[in-house]
């Protein structure tokens, strides 16, 4: 093989290698779309370089021969005009002749040289005209779409956080005309539709065209950072899906997520439910938050020595501690979502909450929870129904975080305590962690080295909160937690994990038979959840919450995706008693002793547990006991003043069964009392959540493990670790 055909070959592998990696190259996340260009014109520009060096130097062999200076700057300079349409044939034409891979080659890299020319001037000068082209492609390729409109930080999170695929089936509506704006969209590599959002922007994309839709799904996820704009999209969106007709409704793939930051009163949302489900919200924080309250379940957080795990209860008193040092979204929504989800049988919900300015932010969250700031003694009475012994201590300190004050007020209250979380969140990152730090020096001079445990929000990963930063040989540990980029992820946010027990939830719940009919299992649970309230949505995202602990009050836990560790189904069948409580389960009953009472059993317990959870998440939405003589044979709830007797304890519920029996025979004096009384009964309903675990497990990578088999670490598909 001579030189020219092994230079040949070369060429034509570079030419070949630099094709492929720009369309078929998919760089990593944050790597900048020029990567791809830069190569393949690198690649072309060394390919022609190469044959013109050769054309050149066979050329002056045929004459007089220039200093090899001149050869190698005449090489280069044809190489850049084969870039402008001037192959320089002449120079070549007769080794090209002579030798059929030197002319295969010269023909490739002029090619690819066109090709690479042509590419750079329209990302240069026809951006406009390439994004039109590629959002044609997209609308009608089948190819799973997403559609993100506004911007601001929270939609530059989002967008820093897809993956290649993702990206290129990505549209964004930025909510307003920039040309500026839209073309940088564009040169990152994002398919852009300018303007004000507007229901004919998707109808005319064929997004609201059931027959263009059957195959393709679409995503929408309104990320603005003002609510009220978002709200705006959503009610524009549940207009339009109003028009459509059942069959076109049916055949729909479209769904979109509503952001919301700063919004407390469900009644906004209610307007969504004319959209037949393909409308959901969510709330960044209320994610953060969730998250890790499922990654740090309370009951981690109590010695073993101190849990009768044969009857799911704590041996004596135990006194938790919750300290939120800063009252800002985060934490506010942090204190609504642990009030529901950090209940333990016999154990006050304890807090104290400290912020400089506090007053108003009290106010605010006292009103929109004031079912669990009521006043015991007229409960207490006769008019309601029995209260719970555990209570809610919750005070509210109006302090400077920097202050003396401050960290004297928490030392104290920490050692009083049992044990204690402490979670900062000052809005400041470093604020937060150099608070965090001087807290933890100070439990050190006071000799407080267990049963405290410290937390600070991060919304970014940042040098100040690295671990070897925080912690380095400290015996108390300080946890970073909330980064943004793990919560608005679009996996997160379009299918969030904790989703897939709560639907699993609310099927059971609702008896839609998922267990009758495993082969329509996914289909009934997605069909449940779509109809049903933002309200109760959230209402089984509680209950999700809250497996964990309750597992844990067992001797139990939950892992993700962890096949190495030992499943332990079959013996939480054992220690649960799973026979007996299916027989129960067939029969809607609850075991009882021999006076009749309920009994003190594992099963009974953790549905006592399950319902005082749901107590605690009904008072924090501001729902409050309904007195006995508003109880009638038919309605035990009114929503409209956001009254439920079914608020009490068991022996409450077993009370309010019999009322509204005595009242329905009152009624219909030809109706059983002992069949009305067992129809009526509501106690059953808490024993689903444990009863129905496995199977609402089961197509989720959740599984049950002895508590420690993990080393007390639960990794979640966020990013937290606990």
């Amino acid at each position: 093989m001579n030189i020219e055909t092994l230079v040949s070959l070369i060429a034509i592998a570079l030419v070949l290698f630099g094709v492929f990696f720009y369309f078929f190259y998919k760089p990593a996340k944050n790597v900048t779309k020029e990567f791809p260009r830069i190569v393949f014109f690198t690649a072309v520009f060394i390919a022609g370089f190469m044959l013109n060096w050769i054309g050149g130097s066979r050329f002056y062999s045929e004459g007089r021969s220039p200093r090899e200076i001149i050869k190698i700057g005449s090489a280069v300079i044809t190489t850049l005009q084969m870039f402008v349409l001037n192959a320089g044939m002449d120079r070549i034409e007769s080794l090209s002749i002579g030798n059929l891979f030197y002319g295969i080659a010269c023909v490739l890299c002029y090619v690819a040289a066109v090709i690479c020319t042509v590419l750079l001037a329209v990302h240069l000068f026809f951006k406009s005209l390439w994004n039109t082209l590629s959002l044609f492609s997209l609308i009608r390729s089948s190819k799973k779409t997403w559609i993100i409109v506004g911007k601001g930080v929270h939609q530059e999170t989002l967008l820093k956080g897809l993956t290649p695929d993702q990206q290129s089936n990505t549209i964004i509506i930025p909510n307003e005309t920039n040309e500026k704006e839209k073309k940088e969209y564009i040169g990152r590599g994002f398919l852009v539709i300018n303007g004000k959002f507007n229901a004919g922007m998707l109808k005319k994309a064929k997004f609201f065209n059931s027959k263009e839709t059957t195959l393709k799904e679409t995503v929408l996820i309104a990320i603005s950072e003002d609510d009220v704009e978002n709200l705006e999209i959503a009610r524009t969106i549940t207009e339009h899906l109003k028009t459509l007709s059942d069959s076109a409704h049916d055949k729909l793939r479209f769904s979109a997520r509503i952001m919301y930051t700063n919004i407390e009163r469900v009644e906004h949302f209610k307007f969504s439910e004319g959209a037949g489900g393909r409308i959901q919200f969510f709330n960044p924080h209320e994610i953060t938050a969730r998250t890790f309250l499922f990654d740090n379940p309370i009951a981690k957080f109590i010695p073993p020595e101190r849990i009768d795990t044969e009857k799911a209860l704590l041996i004596g008193g135990f006194d938790f501690l919750h300290v939120f040092i800063g009252f800002g979204k985060i934490n506010r929504e942090f204190l609504k979502q642990s009030i529901a989800a950090n209940q333990i049988l016999g154990m006050d919900y304890h807090a104290l909450v400290i912020d400089k300015d506090i007053k108003d932010s009290q106010s605010s969250f006292m009103n929109q929870c004031g079912g669990i700031f009521a006043g015991r003694e007229e409960r207490d009475s006769g008019k309601y129904f029995p209260a719970p012994q555990e209570e809610y201590r919750i005070e509210f300190m109006e302090c400077s975080a920097l202050s003396k004050e401050m960290y004297d007020t928490v030392i104290s209250r920490v050692k009083d305590a049992d044990a204690s979380s402490v979670i900062v969140s000052l809005g400041d990152v470093q604020l937060s962690a150099e608070t965090a730090m001087e807290f933890r020096q100070r439990c050190y001079e006071d000799g407080i080295t267990e049963g405290i445990h410290i937390f600070v929000r991060a919304d970014e990963h940042s040098p100040i909160v690295a671990v070897d930063v925080l912690n380095g040989d400290a015996k108390i540990k300080i946890e970073p937690f909330g980064f943004e980029d793990a919560i608005l992820a679009l996996d997160h946010i379009e299918d969030r994990y904790m989703d897939i027990l709560a639907k699993h939830i609310s099927a059971n719940y609702a008896g839609t038979g998922i267990m009758e009919q495993p082969e329509k299992m996914e289909e009934l649970i997605n069909l449940k959840w779509c109809k049903i309230t933002n309200f109760d949505r959230e209402s089984n995202f509680s209950a999700a919450l809250s497996i964990r602990i309750k597992l844990n009050m067992m001797g139990f836990d939950l892992v993700y995706d962890k096949p190495e560790i030992q499943d332990a189904s079959e013996e939480f069948r054992r220690v649960y008693g799973f026979e007996q409580a299916k027989k129960l389960r067939e029969a809607e009953e609850m075991e009882r002793d021999a006076e009749g009472k309920i009994a003190n059993t594992i099963r009974n317990n953790l549905a006592r547990l399950e319902h005082q959870r749901w107590n605690a998440f009904h008072l924090a939405k501001g729902w409050m006991p309904m007195p006995k003589d508003r109880v009638t044979a038919a309605a035990r709830k009114d929503a409209l003043t956001k009254q439920h007797a079914c608020i009490t304890t068991f022996e409450g519920l077993d009370e309010l069964t019999k009322l509204q029996a005595e009242l329905k025979c009152k009624d219909n004096p030809n109706l059983d009392y002992p069949t009305t009384l067992k129809k009526i009964d509501t106690m059953h309903y808490d024993c689903d959540l444990m009863d129905c675990l496995e199977d609402n497990l089961k197509s989720t990578k959740y599984r049950i493990v002895k508590l420690g088999a993990d080393s007390g670490i639960f990794e979640h598909p966020c990013g937290t670790m606990a």
